[in-house]
């Protein structure tokens, strides 16, 4: 019989190879500890583990006489196993090398390796539904929650918005009213000063006025009236004069003179300070004319 050899691993036989095919194919790692050989497809079969040495080295590692594969005998008629320490060792330098598979399965009949594999599809098929179902709730939920909080957060988000741009207008509004108030009492304090400034003036003008009508034989009268203050200077042998100062800023001059006709006094075109009603000016003019010639401001 020659040296060829068949491979058995996984259930599947390959071969026949010769020895120095089976050598390369232990150098180059192909065969595994695991893997069964044989000089026949149908057995009996070797692990590679056990005969790795032989191959290495080059020589057959199967009998070819009647006695392949058999133990020999002691002289004591007692079976043992040739080379046991040196498989131990071979094993050991194997599972060093990481060379070594896992545990070496059980072979079963065709049938029930198709079974099992079909109960471990079935497993792996239901598991994977699980997975795929609980993986679309599982994303269900988060997309629903996602929405939530995008629903609650968008009122939230506008109100807060909304919410800041109120107290900033509230802000500006209040700084901007302050600002208003600040100016306007810097104006009325600015008013103050001036209406005390042309008083006192007007005290020192009227005054030296009434001094010099006196010295000239002039009487000077200044009142107040509705519309505001009136000085009126008589002089009762020549021109007399009438001044009203408005509360609306307005300032009427008007010359007058005692008269015998209907009113008791003739008035000349008044003069005013700014454009204003000629009726009003002259109405104004004359009442406080009459009014002192009849007395009522004595």
């Amino acid at each position: 019989m020659s040296n060829e050899y068949f491979v058995r691993r996984n259930g599947e036989v390959s071969g026949p190879h010769s020895l120095a095919m089976i050598r390369k194919g232990l150098e180059e790692k192909k065969l595994k500890a695991n893997d069964l050989l044989s000089l026949s497809s149908d057995g009996p079969w070797e692990r590679v583990a056990a005969v790795h040495k032989e191959i290495r080295a080059g020589r057959p590692f199967f009998d070819q006489g009647a006695n392949a594969n058999k133990p020999t005998e002691t002289p004591q008629g007692k079976p043992q196993e040739e080379g046991l320490e040196d498989r131990l060792g071979a094993i050991d330098e194997l599972v060093e090398e990481e060379q070594l598979l896992p545990p070496l399965r059980v072979i079963r009949p065709k049938k029930k390796i198709k079974k099992s594999v079909s109960r471990e599809a079935e497993i792996d098929e239901r598991l994977t539904k699980n997975l795929r179902m609980w993986a679309w709730v599982g994303g269900g939920l988060v997309t629903v929650a996602i929405v939530v909080a995008v629903v609650f957060a968008i009122p939230l988000l506008k109100g807060l918005r909304d919410r800041t741009a109120s107290t900033t207008q509230e802000e500006e509004q209040q700084r901007r009213e302050e600002g208003r108030q600040q100016e306007e009492e810097q104006q009325r304090q600015e008013e103050r000063q001036r209406l005390a400034k042309e008083n006192a003036k007007k005290t020192l003008v009227d005054g030296m006025t009434n001094f010099g009508a006196g010295l000239r034989g002039k009487k000077v009268k200044r009142v107040e009236i509705g519309a505001g203050v009136a000085t009126i200077t008589d002089d009762k042998n020549g021109l007399s004069h009438v001044k009203i100062e408005c509360k609306n800023g307005l300032i009427i001059d008007a010359d007058w003179k005692r008269a015998f006709n209907d009113f008791g006094y003739d008035i000349y075109e008044p003069k005013v300070s700014k454009d204003y009603n000629r009726l009003a000016v002259m109405t104004t003019a004359r009442g406080v004319i009459a009014s002192y010639l009849n007395g009522k401001y004595d």
